[in-house]
C-alpha cells in the first residue's frame, strides 16, 4: 500500500489478513495563521474569561490595595560658577535619593514609624532642565502627600547646604594650612632680613618675602571667593513651587487599571491557547479521522452550545431529550437513514472518546422511530446513563418508557464487558431482541478489554469528537474493531471546526489501517 501525504511519501504494508491494499491520505497538522486563529476561535472561552478576570482584578486592585496620592514640588538648583550645569544637576538628583534626606524628612514630619526607604520611592526627583528639579512624593491621602513632599524638599535643601558648607570648610581648612606654612616662611625671612647686613643678599631675601606674601594674599582671596560662591549657591537654591497635588480622576484611575488588567488577562489567555494548540497532538480534521478509523466521515456536527441534557435526572433534560440541538440534526437524519435503509435491524455507535453526544443523537433516533409506531430497544453499552436521564428512567437494567403510544426498551448492563463475557455479549446483540423492530446502542471500546463483545453487530458507526483523542487512541480503537471482525460503515465527527475544509471521504476498504499508517508515518508527520 502506498501512503500519500504532504510532504513526504511513505510506503505502508498491509495489516495482515483483515486489511487490503488501498491508498490512505494523512493530512497532519499545518501550523499556519489560519490554524492558530481557528484554535483561538474554538477555545475563545479561555481567553475571553481571561480578559474578564483581568478586567475584574484590575478594577478591584485599588479596592484591595489602598490608593496612593502624589504631590510634587519644583526647585531651582544653583551651581558653582564655571561648572557643568548638567553634571551638577545629575549630582543633585543623586543627592536627593539619600537615606540622610529621608531620615531628616521623617524627623520633620514627626512620624518615626515611616520607612526611610519607602518614603522617597524609587525615583523621587527628576530634572526638567539644567537648573530645575521636580520632586514627587506619594502619600495615603492628598494632604499627607503635600506634607511629605514639603518635608522632603526642606530636608533636601538643608542637607545639600550642609554638604556645600562642609565642602567649603574643607577647602578653607586646606588653604589655612597653606597660609600658615607660608606665613611661617615669611616670618623666618623677616628675621633673617633684620639680621643681615649684606646688601646683595638682603635684596634677594626681600624679593623672596614679597613673593611669599603675594601667595598668601592670593590664598586669602581664594578663601573669600569660595565662601562667597558657597553662600550664593545656598541662598540662590530655592523652592519655586511648594507641594502641589497631582490631580488624578478616580474614574480614570479605575478605568486605566481595569483596561490594563483586561489587556494582561487577554494576552495570557490567548498565549495559553496558542501554546496548547502548538503542543497538542489531538485529531481534529475530517481527513485524519477517516484515515485513522478506516471509514469515511459521512456526517459531522459543529460545536454544540446547549448542553442541558448532560444534567442527571433534571426536568429540563427530559424536556429536551427528544429535541436534539440544531447542531446534531444532520447526525440524527443520517442515523435515521442508516437504520431505515440499511436493511439491518441493529445500529451501533462506537464512541472513541465522549459518548454523550452520540447518546443524544441516538436517543433522538429512537424517539422518532417510536413515534412512528416502531418497537425500539435502546442500549447504553457505554454506561453513560444519559438515556435514563433523558427518558426519565430508573436504575433497573431493563425497563420500558413510553413515547406516545409506543414503548422504548432501555437496556444497560451497568458494567464494562470483556471478550470473555460471551453470554452478556449475546445479550447486547440485535438477535437478543428479536421481537423489536430496531435495536440501537452506544458503546465504548476499552483498549484493555478489546471489542469482541460487539462482534454480533453488523451496522457499526464510529464517533469521534474533534480534539477529544490523539491518533494513537483512534487507530487503536479501529484496529481492535477490525481484529474482532467488525467493519465500520462510516464515521461521525462531533465538534467539527468550521475551518476544516477536508471532506473526510476516502475510497478505502473500511479496514482499520490508521494504526499501522501512524507507526510508519510518525517519523515524518506532525499530527494535530
Amino acid at each position: 500500500m502506498t501512503l500519500e501525504m504532504d510532504p513526504p511519501t511513505a510506503s505502508v504494508p498491509a495489516l495482515g489478513s483483515y486489511a487490503s491494499e488501498t491508498d490512505l491520505v494523512l493530512t497532519g497538522k499545518l501550523i499556519s495563521m489560519r490554524y492558530l486563529v481557528s484554535a483561538l476561535r474554538r477555545r475563545r472561552a479561555i481567553w475571553m474569561w481571561g480578559a474578564v478576570v483581568g478586567l475584574v482584578l484590575g478594577t478591584a486592585f485599588h479596592i484591595v490595595v489602598p490608593r496612593t496620592y502624589s504631590a510634587y514640588a519644583t526647585l531651582y538648583m544653583a551651581h558653582a560658577p564655571g561648572t557643568d550645569e548638567a553634571v551638577g544637576m545629575g549630582n543633585d538628583v543623586a543627592l536627593l535619593n539619600n537615606l540622610a534626606v529621608s531620615r531628616r524628612a521623617i524627623a520633620l514630619l514627626k512620624e518615626p514609624s515611616l520607612n526611610p526607604t519607602k518614603i522617597l520611592g524609587k525615583a523621587p526627583g527628576r530634572s526638567i532642565s539644567d537648573n530645575v528639579m521636580v520632586v514627587t512624593i506619594t502619600g495615603p491621602s492628598a494632604a499627607e502627600a503635600v506634607r511629605r513632599v514639603n518635608a522632603v524638599t526642606t530636608a533636601f535643601l538643608a542637607f545639600r547646604a550642609k554638604q556645600y558648607n562642609a565642602q567649603d570648610d574643607d577647602i578653607v581648612k586646606g588653604l589655612n594650612g597653606q597660609i600658615k606654612s607660608l606665613q611661617s616662611q615669611v616670618d623666618g625671612l623677616t628675621t633673617t632680613i633684620n639680621k643681615n647686613t649684606d646688601s646683595t643678599q638682603l635684596t634677594q631675601l626681600v624679593d623672596q618675602r614679597s613673593q611669599e606674601e603675594g601667595t598668601i594674599a592670593n590664598l586669602q582671596q581664594t578663601q573669600q571667593q569660595d565662601r562667597l560662591d558657597t553662600l550664593s549657591i545656598v541662598q540662590a537654591t530655592r523652592v519655586l513651587t511648594s507641594g502641589t497635588n497631582i490631580n488624578r480622576s478616580t474614574v480614570k484611575l479605575f478605568a486605566v487599571d481595569g483596561l490594563s488588567g483586561l489587556g494582561v488577562g487577554l494576552a495570557l489567555g490567548m498565549g495559553l491557547v496558542v501554546l496548547q494548540a502548538l503542543a497538542s497532538d489531538r485529531v481534529r480534521r475530517r481527513d485524519d479521522v477517516a484515515s485513522l478509523v478506516g471509514a469515511p466521515v459521512a456526517v459531522s456536527a459543529g460545536p454544540v452550545r446547549r448542553v442541558r441534557w448532560s444534567m442527571r435526572g433534571g426536568q429540563a433534560v427530559r424536556a429536551t431529550g427528544f429535541r436534539p440541538p440544531p447542531e446534531l440534526k444532520p447526525v440524527v437524519r443520517y442515523l435515521l437513514n442508516r437504520v431505515v435503509n440499511s436493511g439491518q435491524r441493529g445500529l451501533l455507535i462506537v464512541a472513541v472518546d465522549r459518548a454523550e453526544l452520540p447518546a443524544v443523537a441516538m436517543a433522538a433516533v429512537a424517539a422518532t422511530l417510536a413515534k412512528q409506531g416502531k418497537r425500539v430497544v435502546l442500549s447504553d453499552l457505554a454506561d453513560t446513563r444519559d438515556f435514563k436521564a433523558m427518558f426519565g428512567g430508573t436504575d433497573k437494567p431493563i425497563q420500558k418508557v413510553r413515547i406516545g403510544n409506543q414503548a422504548v426498551t432501555l437496556f444497560s448492563p451497568g458494567r464494562e464487558l470483556g471478550p470473555e463475557d460471551s453470554r452478556a455479549a449475546w445479550e447486547l446483540s440485535p438477535d437478543r431482541w428479536s421481537r423489536s423492530d430496531y435495536v440501537l446502542a452506544v458503546a465504548n471500546v476499552d483498549l484493555a478489554l478489546g471489542a469482541a463483545h460487539l462482534r454480533y453487530w453488523n451496522e457499526v458507526v464510529v464517533a469521534v469528537t474533534a480534539g477529544g483523542s490523539n491518533p494513537q487512541r483512534i487507530s487503536a480503537t479501529a484496529e481492535l474493531l477490525a481484529a474482532s471482525g467488525i467493519t465500520p460503515v462510516s464515521s461521525i465527527l462531533f465538534d467539527a471546526d468550521k475551518d476544516d475544509d477536508g471532506s473526510g471521504l476516502l475510497s478505502i476498504s473500511a479496514r482499520a489501517e490508521g494504526a499501522l499508517a501512524l507507526q510508519h508515518a510518525s517519523s515524518t508527520m506532525d499530527w494535530g
